[in-house]
């Protein structure tokens, strides 16, 4: 690695990406919990970024874009895309329909490391689009 990378992973959970990029030496900011590795852990609406230019990269990984309305998700990539340097580049990954639901189970428990992530999911079949149970 010639330098280290400036990288958001968006929506990470409780840092399955995050934690092992920061110990490639990249500067990485991400969400929830802190595993001995130098990462800028914070809360936040991916709807509501507010960064200019300063990543090199920036991740959405596991499914976790496309669950809001149309205007909102055109937001979260105006926002992902302002918030990339030039030449930066932005990946993410999601499912095929299909794919989702011959796995879809509405409620998912996981433990990773002594912390516990909870993901409830409903499924809209006519308008094809997958909600998270949000509890403010």
């Amino acid at each position: 690695m010639d330098h280290p990378l400036k990288i958001l992973d968006l929506a990470c959970g409780h840092g399955r990406h995050a934690n092992p990029l920061a110990k490639l030496g990249h500067r990485v900011t991400g969400i929830d919990k802190r595993l001995g590795v130098k990462v800028d852990y914070i809360h936040a609406d991916m709807r509501e970024l507010d960064y200019k230019q300063i990543f090199d990269r920036i991740y959405v990984l596991f499914t976790d874009i496309g669950y809001f309305e149309e205007v909102e998700n055109t937001l979260v990539f105006q926002k992902i895309f302002e918030s990339l340097k030039p030449g930066g580049i932005f990946c993410f990954d999601s499912h095929n329909r299909d794919t989702f639901m011959a796995n879809y189970q509405p409620m998912v428990v996981v433990e990773k490391e002594g912390n516990w992530m909870i993901d409830q999911l409903t499924f809209d079949g006519i308008a094809g689009r997958c909600h998270p149970f949000v509890q403010l």
